[in-house]
């Protein structure tokens, strides 16, 4: 399927997906912190390094859409990506310019 033939709603519903799958990640903290028993660790894992994250998930769901002729909905999928991250690097740029370890 063009772009031309795809629906343009495609890319607001691939973001929506996008994001969805970021709040997923909740569930894969609380899995690592029944696993090691470490609650920290879990915790920091998913959200220290969200970026290495979101490639387990994020790669094959737009490498999926892609090859599937869903480019609307892939280039959703990559915008919530690219937000996420931008986001994240956002948070962690306040974190360090304001505490001091």
């Amino acid at each position: 399927m063009s772009d031309a033939q795809e629906p343009g709603s495609r890319v607001a519903l691939g973001f929506a997906l996008g994001l969805l799958l970021q709040v997923l990640s909740f569930p894969l903290a609380v899995i690592l912190t029944a696993i090691s028993g470490n609650e920290d660790f879990a915790w920091e894992f998913v959200y220290g390094v969200i970026g290495a994250a979101q490639l387990a998930y994020m790669v094959p769901a737009i490498g999926i859409a892609f090859s599937t002729g869903h480019r609307r909905f892939a280039k959703g999928l990559v915008l919530a990506t690219a937000i996420v991250a931008l986001l994240n690097a956002a948070c962690w740029g306040l974190v360090k310019a304001f505490i001091r370890v």
